[in-house]
């Protein structure tokens, strides 16, 4: 019988599901449907992670797209059919999926979805109301609308009559009808209508408005009303903790004062207990032993119950030690930069170092007086208060080695994401984009570099400059814009912004030359047939999101199996020189016809002001973020009042202290076509970053077009910069130093003239065309 519990299991079971497009049927339909989900509804779902039921899931595509799109949400896929279940669970194994029928669910979700399944039924009212039944918030359903001819499997066709505005105390509250025949690749020859019934307990919908369908109006005060929801929520969950947390210390409180008093009452009964024994030790022999036998019985319980304790108090403290040793080494860090410190370092190397030490060490202590303030001190020896440091610190890490946590890696959860989805796209049907891009490959002989999806391709950074240099060089290069959302878009020759997933499919069996930058990549690499892996490091590794111990080994695992391995800056050197002898030193590089060519007559308007004030201008352009020394620019911008700084970028922190001050600009993002256009008002060119570890494995790409630009730079000291170091290009490691410096070019007309042109000979030897010739020599 059609629609039969035995009807279905033939059909999924026989492959009749997939040789009618069933699969990419359930996938178009869900595709649709969450693109036509109101933003307030995305947001709710999104926020307050609901957890979502997919009712009818089939084989499970549909239970995928929405794991894809709401990833902090529990979603579960029910179907009454094994076999679709026994499927589903083997396309997609990080999903959840039931065996159960749609009118015997025994537990209730947030949101539950149901897409193209009512019409299958006689009595679709009565599957409306059972479904609604088991949702705690909203109920969402997606069916054919208007259907002009019914298949053999639909009972019903349905209008605007057919729903019910409230069904089982929830209302509707937002629908839209879809003609899905004008969409690109349908699978419905036809329109769909989305019909959202929400709990008439929802507070959202107390004052509710016909204008809430178009989905306007309402999107602000729905947002605003679900974060103070959810405010209101955290609240009472802090007030939660807090008050278990006062209990817990009461408790520990009531524990302690009852074990000090066991204890007591122990060796009370101990003491007792001898003399009684030796009294009675004559009189009745076989009591004494008894007794004993007893007596050692609650002792070892005791100790037992002891032990338990006295674990959990040495976990306690452990934690507790940890903090105070924390707020010690804070403590001497601030010790060592007090000017008194110095002042006894300095004695005690005069004493030690200058005075009784032999040759080798006068000449260090000659080499550490006149360098101190650009490299710090590195030699611990003579300063007493680093033994503490030292000391402090190292018990610090054995109580942190102590500690035995097992917590889930975020990067492999991820990683199986991004892999499942990509084995999916193998195994789905090829779409038109990447028909196209299989066709741009088939007629292409020559080499071919890909880079996945890792950052959009504005504003160019390293990898974005890699790829257009090996396409000038004569390679086909797929720079992946996109992961899941079809593109194909052509940004100068042979290069090509693409979708991950399209190209995967376009690929099949072609060789390819694949640029690794993020370990998360590898998810999307291994699905690729035929391959070299060029693993190019470019920054620490733990300052990658999701970066974790088996981020670690993948990145391990890749030094040693990679065909190439490259980093661009001598420090990052170390996390490759233990497992191989062959990697590459490549550093950042320039592209000098991008700075070259500039509208010489051309003034942008938001510069134009700055301009007319007629002041020496200090520029920067680039990320402004945490790594960004703000107070070194406004200090700056209140010491020198004279000149005008010029900020062009996107900042990811807090500027608004910069809001009053009238000698400071931020700009914002700018193309990066457009740069040179703003930069060659610099009269001085600055990288002020701060110094620390990170920063120290850095290869600055804005330092090269700088140079580019002919314009003289003071940057913060980073080891990569240090061979550069001449009168145009000034190093500095304290903010005098960098003011000093800044001062000191702008005031000599000389300098500014000669950088024009002794800029370039930098240039002249690192271009990202020299970069990329180095490295097609190892292809």
């Amino acid at each position: 019988m059609i629609n039969s519990k035995e009807y279905w299991e033939d059909r999924f079971d026989s492959n009749d599901w997939e040789e009618h497009e069933g699969a990419s049927q359930t996938y178009f339909f869900y595709k649709v449907l969450i693109e036509h989900l109101p933003k307030w509804l995305i947001d709710e779902i999104q926020l307050l992670e609901y957890t979502i039921a997919d009712l009818g899931c089939a084989e499970g595509e549909g239970t995928f797209l929405l794991k894809n799109n709401f990833i902090n949400s529990d979603i579960t896929g029910i179907d009454f059919s094994e076999n679709a279940i026994l499927k589903a669970r083997q396309k997609f194994p990080s999903c959840i999926f039931e065996n159960k029928d749609i009118m015997n669910i025994d537990k209730n979700f947030d949101v539950v979805f149901s897409s193209n399944v009512i019409e299958h039924f006689v009595n679709p009212n009565k599957i409306i109301s059972k479904i609604i039944s088991y949702s705690n918030n909203y109920c969402i359903i997606m069916l054919p609308f208007r259907e002009k001819e019914l298949c053999d499997e639909h009972f019903n066709v349905f209008n605007y009559s057919s729903f019910n505005m409230e069904v089982n105390n929830y209302r509707l509250v937002y629908y839209k009808v879809i003609d899905t025949s004008k969409l690109k690749d349908s699978k419905w020859i036809g329109e769909q209508i989305i019909l959202i019934y929400s709990s008439l307990s929802n507070e959202n919908f107390k004052n509710f408005k016909l204008s809430y369908f178009n989905n306007n109006d309402y999107d602000i005060l729905k947002r605003e009303k679900i974060e103070n929801s959810f405010l209101r929520e955290r609240i009472k969950e802090y007030d939660k903790v807090l008050l278990e947390y006062e209990n817990k210390i009461e408790d520990q409180k009531n524990e302690y004062e009852n074990k000090i008093e066991d204890q007591k009452n122990e060796y009370e009964n101990k003491i007792e207990d001898q003399k009684n024994e030796y009294e009675n030790k004559i009189e009745d022999q076989k009591n004494e032993y008894e007794n004993k036998i007893e007596d050692q019985k609650n002792e070892y319980e005791n100790k037992e119950n002891m032990l338990f304790n006295e674990k959990n108090y040495i976990l306690e403290k452990n934690n507790i030690l940890s903090n105070i040793l924390d707020n010690f080494i804070y403590e001497i860090e601030c010790i060592l930069k007090n000017k008194s410190t110095k002042f006894i370092h300095l004695a005690s190397r005069i004493k030690n170092q200058f005075i009784k030490g032999n040759i080798s060490e006068k000449i260090k202590f000659f080499k550490w007086l006149f360098n101190r303030k650009k490299y710090g001190c590195l030699d611990h020896r003579f300063n007493p208060i680093y033994g503490l440091y030292n000391v402090a610190k190292n018990k610090r890490n054995e109580y942190i080695a102590n500690e035995n946590y097992e917590i889930e890696s975020v990067f492999l959860k991820h990683f199986n994401h991004i892999k499942d989805y990509s084995t999916y796209a193998l195994n789905m049907s090829q779409t038109a984009i990447s028909k196209k891009i299989e066709n741009i490959i088939e007629n292409w002989s020559g080499d071919i570099l890909i880079y996945p999806h890792v950052v959009k391709w504005e504003p160019l950074q390293t990898p974005q400059q890699l790829v257009k240099a090996f396409a000038e060089k004569g390679w086909l290069c797929f720079f992946c814009d996109t992961q899941i959302e079809s593109k194909l878009e052509i940004v100068s020759d042979n290069v090509y912004l693409v979708c991950e997933t399209d190209l995967l499919q376009a690929l099949k069996d072609r060789k390819v030359v694949v640029l690794l930058t993020w370990m998360l990549s590898m998810a999307f690499i291994d699905n690729l047939k035929n391959k070299k892996i060029w693993y190019h490091i470019l920054d620490q590794l733990d300052i990658f999101s999701y970066y974790d111990s088996e981020y670690k080994k993948v990145h391990d695992r890749m030094i040693l199996e990679a065909d190439i391995v490259s980093y661009v800056a001598k420090p990052l050197e170390k996390y490759s020189v233990d497992l191989r002898n062959d990697a590459i030193y490549l550093p950042n590089a320039v592209n000098p016809k991008d700075f070259l060519n500039i509208h010489d007559d051309f003034v942008p308007d938001d510069i134009q002001d700055i301009l007319y004030k007629r002041k020496k201008i200090i520029g920067y352009y680039g990320y402004i973020s945490e790594w960004f020394n703000l107070e070194w620019i406004e200090q700056l911008s209140k010491n020198r009042k004279e000149y005008e700084i010029v900020i062009i970028g996107p900042y990811t922190v807090d500027i608004s202290k910069f809001d009053n001050i009238d000698n400071v600009s931020f700009l914002g993002l700018k193309p990066y076509k457009e740069l040179s256009d703003y930069a060659k008002f610099f009269d001085v060119a600055i990288i002020p970053f701060l110094i620390n570890e990170m920063m120290d494995c850095v290869s600055p790409i804005k330092f090269y077009e700088y140079c580019a630009l002919g314009k003289p730079v003071v940057t913060s000291y980073m080891k990569e910069m240090v061979s550069f170091e001449n009168e145009f290009v000034r190093c500095v490691s304290t903010y005098e130093d960098f003011e000093k410096n800044i001062v000191d070019i702008l005031c000599d007309e000389e300098i500014l003239n000669k950088a024009k042109y002794e800029m370039l000979k930098i240039v002249n030897k690192n271009t990202w065309i020299n970069r990329a010739e180095k490295m097609i020599l190892k292809f």
